[in-house]
């Protein structure tokens, strides 16, 4: 009986997608003007900040833990996190949040000075040459 159950909704489970599958078509590639100039630079931000993000943290703890074993006259328990020993002094939470706060502060630098340099590129692509 448990055989025949589980060969009955195998047998539906396999022939339901079938009919489904049939009416598809491919899908369209997007077209150049399907989406307006600021949707895609958004877009184009928006990666980049994503992107550029777990990089600036990395670089921003690592010079925050270097400016902050220097202050403390670079005792060993100051040392960066990479460096630490056993007894380090750890970040404190709004240290950490500080860190954070500044790493995306440099990711949307990053993502701003983009849009800049990306909206000089195709400007310049869409004037038209001067002829002598």
């Amino acid at each position: 009986m448990k055989n025949s159950v589980f060969f009955l909704i195998l047998l539906l489970a396999v022939f339901s997608g079938l009919p489904a599958q049939e009416n598809q078509t491919p899908p369209e590639p997007y077209e150049e003007e399907e989406f307006p100039d600021w949707a895609l630079s958004l877009r184009r931000g928006e990666i980049i900040l994503i992107g550029s993000y777990p990089i600036t943290f990395l670089a921003t703890s690592l010079v925050y833990g270097l400016v902050r074993f220097g202050i403390n006259s670079f005792e060993p328990t100051y040392a960066p996190q990479p460096f630490a020993g056993a007894g380090a002094v750890p970040l404190s939470q709004d240290e950490i949040a500080g860190i954070a706060v500044g790493a995306a502060s440099v990711s949307l630098i990053i993502a701003v000075i983009d849009y800049f340099i990306f909206r000089k590129e195709t400007e310049k692509k869409r004037l038209p040459e001067s002829s002598p």
